[in-house]
């Protein structure tokens, strides 16, 4: 400050210091001179204030900012934080400078609910502002207590700290925080206004804008940054750490980097989340330059862990006697995602090779898959990658790119992994979406050619074409082996030895004579990767000696003098049938993204041709049998309403269900959900000849004859199943030495099969996507894991059973869904019923079914006929074989044939059978239920009714008592009585005693009187007691065949004979009754609506009889049928043979019936000839 200014600031002070009374005497000019004097030094003090605070803002919030983009949105790779006490000193000096240190402390959130912490502030300031040495001291001590604070909380920044920062420059936030000190000072209430004053001691150790130093973790960090294309893959956020930070950072700093470095997930919103929720991190090496390592990525769950971890790597990476030394490496922490796949892709190429978990391709664990993208993913991977690596390029032109698909997808769509068996077993599973997490982008040294189709050649010894099967590369074209490194299964531990020998001479660049034998690799594995890099001979098969390898476009053999010619598939037919044998055996629904390998094969396979053949053969058959699984199910409509079968189309589909052994499975006919229907032909093995008999049995369901509903079977159903027997026979050719080209027609049409309302399969295959794959390939990275998932476990399958190669085979594809274990469970068509369906398929549409019958087609098929009609026949009420045209099968219970059967097979006249039906077939002649002899059961109405409820008196108010009483009470009118009917002539046995309420007291109710001695009874009680004095009368242990032929001609009204005194009888006590019950209630029940006759009414003579003795009869054939019933008013359960559906009691025999089903419940009581002579004598 200059002598001139401090001379100003004295003067105005004196004035400061002025009493109010002596300012009178102040001078006007004076009072001029001092406003110049306060105008002159306000700007400097301006200009020091917004310096001040914008170094507040600055020295507080610095990180924090620094760890956000350009837009305000936190960076997903960050370096490491580091804590800098001279920082905070200086920090904390400039408050001191401000006059604002001791009241910033007291109101800091480190210090403010510490007791201990403030009385340790409060002591430094006891003597006034404390000196640079104490300040110091308080410096270092605040570190302690924010390393303690990270370890122990964690640090974030909070949502309105990153407005802020969003929306304010350092001077304005600076200014805040100070306004806020001092007003929470000044109001005494100690409210914290800040994050903390630590907060200065945050900085980075290198600019987060800076490009990391390894090419690899360069990539990671332009991934990060990068939107374009960010709807095909996601990026994981990542910390970095070079080697002298790993070595050097406390726990608290590695732990306050994961606190800031943010995550998607709402439920771990950082990654040091990971860690809390129990869960791992990832610490990867990243060279200076990209190449295949030795030290493994090591996974942490525990704070320990992390730290010895990141320890560990740096110091090994420091050691120039360490083969993975790499002293301008670096480290990078992500979280660890437990992944179902994971894959690698080389920029520009139009496939990608795809392995098991987290490192089945780079580390060549076995099970990998080559899987073809389109161009249009193709080019937009590679635009999408060229423009992120544009913007720091690495110095590397080439380059390919790590994948993964976490088991728990980051953009929240999937959970819990893909579930092989839900892909296979459940229909309509679809998991189109999950896309992968890139985790590196590799810069390659040299470009790698692009795979193709293995190539066919002549052997010169036998003259036969042979196509390569063993994947390999011989940079100079053909190798003579006298040297060879068997990396097994070329992961990371195989190559050390490798480099170790490439880097001490002991193999030369370039090599001519050298071969790498990597069996269970694949072009991507880090094998690969250092033969690529220095140009030497690698084969993907176990080791061969002293052999000459010849390289055809990325396939290698040991044969000699090859000249390639074009790709021919047909050395592999074998493998295709294999295939197609599996397909028919192990048929589920989740088979159809194997359409990809079925084109591929025809025309360029990516992976082992035999193993394509296989797929190709299995996806044939499979969508052979999808085809037949959806005819199948639709023709269950055939049943109901919506299409009119005819006897031949009705038939073959319920004759194909019992060929299958599984029409236990339809207890109540063909009908019901149409995946029943589809279930049928899982795991079981139907042939080709098979599938060809089916489907040409079906199409007669859909033929032009038929008639269906809108939307339901049809011309379309048609016209699909014709292009699926067309397939079948395009394999069946190629069997016999037909063309592939036929069946890659076939097959193409028929994925092309369309039904009424969609794509034929979309009952059980819910998108078009993987037969869009099929032809067009992989559009969509999500698209991937549900394919490999699917294929992986056929993988280790065909190299088990199909060929001995399980070197090919990674150890995690054994926990995978386990393909071909069904052995045990498969089943198979019987052939004899196949052969039925068969010849009953050449039928007439028309045919009434009199040439099965007369045995035109053969015993067998009499008897599988007879078998499916009797299978049909408990069915009647539901579903009927035909409803077009009248068949003369037995047990066909459609109307018109029962009755056609009765006529041509007994005889009988139908209108005299319907004259029977309409008397005891009734639905009314039947007792509808038990009646319990309890008061309770019988008259709940009726008590509730006659029960009063309580109601105040009407005069009574609140003025003239404090409670308003009862004008009623609220006792029944009623008591539980009986009335005893005594033995009357003809109707002998035990008196019968019938429940009734008793009026007690006169009532009156909804406007009804009842008087004292009134009777009310349930009319249904007279019933049963009436009912129960016939049984007395006509023992069911005394029944005579005399005696069911009276009670069937008094019933029918054919003429007077002995049964008629006993209806008499009856007669009388129904009379009897009605005199009893002249004073009855008669308000809801007037009359004994089963008689269908009132009390006050006339009665005929025969009408109570004939209705009992039905009664009776009916309860009489359930005896007979061998079922143990109970007397009427007590407990019976059960259904014989002779109810129709619908009905259960003993007396409800005859109700719900056909008049031919009918004939057959008579049958059983009565022979046919008795029979008929009663119903012609009625006539």
């Amino acid at each position: 400050m200059s002598d001139e200014l401090k001379k100003k600031i004295e003067g105005m002070m004196n004035y400061a210091e002025l009493n109010f009374s002596d300012w009178a005497s102040v001078k006007e000019d004076e009072i001029v001179s001092l406003r110049q004097a306060l105008s002159e030094i306000q700007t400097p003090l301006d200009v020091l204030n917004r310096k001040r605070y914008t170094l507040v803002g600055e020295m507080l919030f610095s990180g924090a900012r620094e760890a956000l983009n350009e837009y305000g949105v936190p960076r997903k790779t960050l370096p490491t934080m580091r804590l800098d006490t001279k920082r905070l000193y200086d920090f904390l000096s400039l408050l001191r400078s401000m006059g604002l240190l001791h009241r910033a402390l007291m109101t800091d959130s480190l210090i403010y609910n510490d007791d201990e912490k403030k009385e340790f502030v409060h002591s430094m300031f006891e003597d006034g502002e404390i000196c640079n040495m104490q300040l110091d001291h308080l410096a270092g001590v605040m570190q302690q207590w924010t390393e303690d604070a990270i370890s122990n909380v964690g640090l974030h920044t909070s949502s309105n700290l990153r407005a802020e920062l969003i929306h304010n420059n350092d001077e304005a936030i600076g200014q805040k925080v100070c306004d806020g000190i001092r007003d929470a000072w000044d109001n005494e209430e100690m409210t914290v206004v800040y994050n903390s004053l630590v907060s200065a001691l945050f900085t980075w150790s290198r600019d987060p804008e800076e490009r990391s130093a390894s090419q690899k973790g360069k990539g990671i960090q332009l991934l990060s940054e990068s939107s374009v294309n960010s709807n095909l893959y996601y990026t994981a956020p990542s910390m970095f750490l070079t080697l002298e930070t790993a070595k050097t950072a406390s726990t608290a700093e590695l732990l306050a980097t994961l606190d800031m470095v943010p995550l998607p997930s709402s439920a771990q919103s950082c990654l040091r989340d990971v860690l809390r929720h129990g869960n791992d991190l990832y610490i990867r090496t990243c060279p200076a330059s990209p190449r295949p390592g030795v030290l493994p990525n090591i996974k942490a769950g525990t704070v320990k862990e992390f730290v010895d971890g990141v320890r560990y790597l740096a110091n090994a990476m420091s050691d120039p006697d360490h083969p993975d030394y790499d002293p301008q490496g670096e480290l990078c922490v992500m979280k660890y995602m437990d992944s179902d796949l994971s894959g690698v892709l080389v920029k520009g190429h139009n496939s990608m090779v795809v392995g098991l978990g987290s490192s089945g391709v780079t580390a060549g664990e076995g099970s990998t898959l080559i899987i073809p993208l389109s161009d249009t993913l193709s080019d937009s991977l590679t635009y999408s990658f060229n423009n992120i690596m544009s913007k720091a390029p690495d110095g590397f032109d080439n380059h390919e790119i790590e994948m993964v698909w976490p088991a728990t997808d980051m953009g929240g769509n999937y959970g819990y992994g893909v579930d092989v068996e839900d892909i296979i077993e459940t229909a309509g599973y679809m998991e189109a979406n999950r896309r992968p997490v890139i985790t590196q982008i590799r810069g390659l040294g040299k470009q790698k050619p692009e795979l193709k189709a293995p190539a066919t050649y002549t052997d010169q010894d036998t003259g036969e074409l042979v196509t390569m099967t063993t994947r390999g590369n011989v940079p100079h074209g053909v190798v003579s082996q006298t040297h060879y490194e068997d990396v097994g299964k070329g992961d990371l531990s195989d190559c050390a030895k490798l480099e170790a020998d490439i880097k001490n001479g002991v193999i030369v660049e370039g090599q001519k004579d050298f071969v790498i034998y990597c069996p269970s690799g694949s072009t991507n594995c880090h094998a690969a990767g250092v033969a690529n890099d220095h140009s030497l001979a690698i084969v993907y098969a176990p080791v061969h000696e002293d052999v000459t390898w010849t390289e055809v476009d990325g396939w290698v053999t040991t044969a000699t003098g090859v000249e390639p010619a074009p790709y021919d598939p047909a050395p592999f037919t074998s493998y295709f049938f294999d295939g197609c044998r599996d397909g028919d055996r192990y048929w589920d629904y989740g088979y159809h993204s194997l359409s990809q390998f079925f084109h591929t094969y025809i025309s360029s396979p990516y992976n082992d041709p035999r193993f394509e053949a296989y797929l190709a053969g299995f996806y044939s058959t499979w969508i052979i049998k999808a085809t037949l699984a959806v005819a199948l199910g639709e023709t269950r409509h055939g049943y109901s309403s919506q299409a009119k079968f005819t006897m031949k189309a009705g038939l073959l589909p319920i004759l194909l269900l019992k060929a299958s052994n599984k029409m236990h499975k339809f207890p109540s006919g063909p009908v019901g959900r149409r995946t029943n229907f589809y279930e049928v032909l899982k795991n079981t093995e139907m042939g080709l000849d098979g599938m060809f008999t089916a489907l040409d049995a079906l199409r007669g369901c859909y033929a032009d004859d038929i008639y269906w509903s809108s939307s339901y079977g049809g011309k379309k159903y048609l016209e699909s199943v014709d292009k699926a027997i067309d397939a079948v026979n395009a394999l069946i050719d190629l069997q016999n030495g037909g063309k592939l080209s036929k069946v890659l027609g076939t097959i193409n049409t028929l994925e092309n099969a369309v039904h009424n309302c969609s794509y034929f399969f979309d009952k059980f295959v819910s998108s078009k996507t993987y037969f869009d794959i099929g032809t067009s390939n992989h559009t969509s990275l999500g698209t991937i894991p549900q394919q490999y998932m699917t294929v992986v476990s056929m993988h280790k399958y065909f190299y088990t059973h199909v060929v001995d190669e399980q070197h090919k085979i990674s150890e995690d594809a054994h926990k995978e869904y386990t393909f071909g274990v069904q052995d045990i469970l498969l089943g198979s068509f019987n052939t004899h019923v196949m052969s039925t369906v068969k010849k009953l398929t050449s039928l007439p549409s028309d045919s009434n079914g009199i040439e099965i019958l007369r045995g035109d087609y053969g015993s067998r098929a009499i008897k599988h006929v007879e078998e499916v009609m009797e299978y049909m026949q408990p069915n009647d009420d539901t579903c009927y074989v035909h409803k077009v045209g009248t068949c003369v099968l037995p047990h066909c219970m459609k109307r018109d044939c029962a009755e056609n059967r009765a006529t041509n097979e007994y005889g009988i006249e139908m209108h005299l059978l319907h004259h029977l039906q309409s008397i005891i077939g009734s639905n009314v002649v039947q007792l509808a239920s038990s009646v319990s002899s309890s008061h309770d059961t019988i008259y709940a109405y009726h008590k509730s009714k006659l029960t009063p409820v309580n109601q105040h008196d009407p005069v009574g108010t609140v003025f003239t008592a404090s409670t308003r009483d009862a004008k009623n009470n609220a006792e029944p009118v009623y008591s539980n009585d009986s009335v005893t009917f005594p033995s009357f002539k003809g109707m002998p046995g035990l008196p019968v005693e019938v429940p009734v309420l008793e009026i007690v007291r006169d009532y009156t109710v909804e406007g009804t009187d009842y008087k004292e001695g009134d009777l009310i009874i349930n009319p249904d009680v007279l019933a049963v007691a009436l009912y129960s004095k016939v049984v007395d009368v006509l023992p069911f242990d005394q029944v005579t065949d005399s005696l069911i032929r009276d009670i069937l001609r008094f019933i029918q009204g054919s003429g007077s004979n002995p049964i008629k005194d006993l209806s008499n009888a009856m007669n009388d006590v129904f009379v009897y009754m009605h005199e009893q019950f002249q004073h009855i209630y008669h308000g809801a029940y007037t009359e004994v609506h089963n008689l269908g006759v009132g009390f006050c009414d006339s009665v005929d003579a025969d009408s109570v009889g004939k209705y009992m003795l039905t009664l009776w009869l009916s309860e009489y054939v359930v005896r007979n049928d061998g079922w143990s019933v109970g007397r009427i008013g007590g407990s019976w359960i059960g259904k014989s043979e002779y109810h129709a559906k619908g009905y259960q009691y003993p007396n409800t025999v005859f109700a719900g019936h056909s008049a031919n089903q009918l004939l057959q419940v008579l049958m059983s009581i009565i022979d046919i000839d008795n029979l008929k002579q009663i119903m012609e004598e009625t006539q």
